[in-house]
């Protein structure tokens, strides 16, 4: 597996201030929700529910912007569109196995900085 984090804490240490607490339940938080996410985002794909899925990948985007994951969040802007505007859905897979694949890398680093 790569060793290059596919995060920057940066922003969230900022926002934090030093509160180590927060800063950790944030992080925590994300490792802990983010399977159950993912679970949903591949039912709805699956089940080309394109309005649910852009709801649930929309509401996402907030977490995987804070915790500095940009080329993620590239991926999430791309299902986002697709499936509110319902074009391009045939792609939408391919996204979503992508997303998948970076997320599996970024968890188990993720639960090294806590």
């Amino acid at each position: 597996m790569e060793n290059t984090k596919i995060y920057n804490l940066d922003y969230l240490k900022e926002i934090s201030g030093g509160d180590e607490d927060f800063f950790n339940h944030i992080i925590e938080e994300f490792i802990e929700t983010t399977p159950m996410t993912m679970n949903e985002i591949n039912r709805l794909t699956e089940n080309h529910q394109w309005h649910e899925l852009y709801q649930t990948v929309h509401k996402f985007a907030s977490s995987i912007s804070l915790l500095g994951m940009d080329g993620i969040i590239s991926l999430i802007d791309e299902i986002e569109k697709k499936s509110k505007f319902k074009k391009q859905t045939d792609s939408i897979q391919l996204a979503v196995n992508e997303l998948n694949k970076e997320l599996n890398m970024a968890l188990p680093q993720l639960k090294e900085e806590c």
